[in-house]
């Protein structure tokens, strides 16, 4: 990789939640992979509610470096919510982002850069073999498939949280309205030219992964409630088709009544049970044209703070 020219500078976002064992090692090696190169660069960690000393390793950092930021958020808003606080406050021409357990290694920041370099505006990382527990795994499965379904991630993309992205795509998402940012889903959406390369993944050397399979099933709900309409496009459809199907039942009944009297005979509760199916189905399908649209409201509605700042300590601090 040829050298950087002097007014390219990188940002580096790192989402940090009870990491203290090993979120100091993470930020101090990351800078010395930019010094040793001569590259301008920036660290922002943000601490996502942290309920161990990661606010304080990071703060210390801070103070002995000038190009880290620190920043700790009122409260734990989940690591999308963190990145993205990360990304609002970046400044670099090239995005990074990276998680705080030295599963990905600051050397193969090279990898990334080099491929952004050859006109990619995102690079997602990918891996020769990941190290993640079985539970993470099936999980990102399940979410490369959602990516894949509601962002159109493309068959032959990987899609990870060790990325990086030109400043114009983080400009993008940072100007998309909404309350539950989904970092993956709006670089998918953002991105002209995603791209991959292979990098190497570390095991962990500290601590254990946050990724429970409730936090991952919550995670997944989210979403789907906030990008996904199927859930609304199937209640649409279920209520047209059961509209239907009581209208045609209704048809035969009237019809049975009205034309041959003395071969079907229609008691009161007959004509009350085929009306309540058609009333049923025009409140399943009022129900879904009423989530719809509270969603396409929702998305529509500008949300300045979706998450609090309690300090910051650094550059900009």
């Amino acid at each position: 990789m040829h050298p950087q020219p002097k007014h390219v500078k990188y940002s580096v976002v790192i989402p940090v939640f009870n990491s203290s064992d090993i979120v100091g090692d993470m930020i101090d090696r990351t800078a010395a992979f930019f010094e040793r190169n001569g590259w301008s660069y920036e660290i922002i960690a943000v601490n996502d509610g942290s309920q161990d000393s990661s606010w304080k390793v990071i703060v210390e950092k801070a103070l002995q470096n000038p190009n880290v930021l620190a920043i700790d958020l009122m409260r734990n808003y989940g690591q999308n919510t963190a990145v993205y606080c990360g990304f609002q406050k970046s400044s670099g021409d090239y995005v990074i982002n990276m998680d705080d357990d030295l599963q990905n290694n600051p050397e193969e920041i090279v990898h990334l850069i080099a491929k952004a370099e050859l006109n990619a505006d995102v690079v997602f990382a990918k891996y020769y073999m990941k190290k993640h527990s079985l539970i993470r795994r099936m999980g990102s499965h399940f979410i490369a498939t959602l990516d894949r379904t509601l962002f159109g991630r493309p068959k032959d993309l990987t899609v990870t949280n060790f990325r990086i992205a030109r400043r114009e795509v983080i400009d993008k998402i940072c100007d998309v309205r909404t309350p539950y940012p989904y970092i993956r889903g709006l670089l998918l959406m953002a991105a002209n030219n995603p791209a991959n390369v292979i990098v190497q993944h570390e095991n962990r050397v500290a601590g254990s992964s946050q990724y429970t399979p409730s936090k991952i099933t919550a995670f997944i709900v989210r979403i789907l409630l906030s990008y996904s309409v199927l859930n609304f496009r199937t209640l649409i459809a279920v209520g047209g088709l059961f509209s239907v199907a009581s209208m045609l039942l209704g048809m035969v009944i009237i019809s049975g009544a009205l034309f041959t009297p003395t071969k079907m005979n229609v008691p009161g509760w007959a004509l009350f049970f085929m009306f309540l199916p058609l009333l049923m189905s025009i409140a399943i399908l009022a129900l879904g044209v009423h989530g719809w649209y509270a969603l396409r409201r929702l998305s529509e509605k500008k949300s300045d703070s979706i998450y609090n700042i309690k300090e910051t300590v650094g550059q900009r601090g």
